[in-house]
């Protein structure tokens, strides 16, 4: 399959050499369409600047099927998308992040409970509808995360209405009954 005429235009504007050849195309067919010199070379300047910035066809589309895929996702499933995104975590956000957008989109984040909860991230129906529930190896990921002396981190960021958590120089710092087991 040849590339189109755009395609060999956009490659070309990396390569100087090319560019004056480029530019002659542009402003025939361009200005072929009507549009004034002023028009042109503003235009041509944006373009022109562009270069080598422009991703390749192939790359966009790598990125565009992902992207397509996970709009789908969000859009009818949000729990499984959630729930994976929270497994595999992609890096491009810390996992509060994540929790706060699945409940902005109404999708109930449920809390690590040794009943329920598996080694990894699951989907749960829940009497709203479908629910992301927090693994286990979160747990332990926190755990091994934190520093010596600090609360337990936790996936969902606090409430406005939780009370700020002791200091350690304050007389009601003791380990209280609800605190995870040290795993030692």
């Amino acid at each position: 399959m040849r590339p189109r005429p755009g395609e060999i235009a956009r490659r070309a504007l990396a390569d100087e050499q090319r560019l004056a050849k480029i530019e002659d195309w542009f402003r025939t067919k361009a200005g072929a369409r009507g549009y004034s010199t002023k028009v042109l070379d503003e235009v041509w300047s944006v373009v022109s600047s562009f270069g080598a910035y422009g991703f390749c066809r192939a790359h966009a589309v790598a990125f565009a099927v992902p992207a397509l895929q996970s709009a789908w996702l969000k859009a009818h499933h949000p729990a499984a998308l959630y729930a994976g995104l929270l497994e595999h975590d992609p890096g491009m956000w810390p996992p509060c992040v994540i929790v706060s957008d699945a409940r902005r989109h109404n999708v109930p984040v449920l809390p690590v409970d040794i009943n329920h909860s598996k080694p990894a991230y699951t989907v749960e129906k829940t009497p709203t509808g479908w629910g992301v529930r927090i693994s286990l190896a979160t747990v332990r990921a926190s755990q091994k995360t934190r520093s010596p002396g600090s609360p337990p981190a936790s996936p969902t960021p606090p409430s406005k209405t939780s009370t700020p958590a002791p200091t350690p120089s304050s007389p009601s710092s003791s380990v209280s009954s609800r605190s995870a087991p040290s795993t030692g």
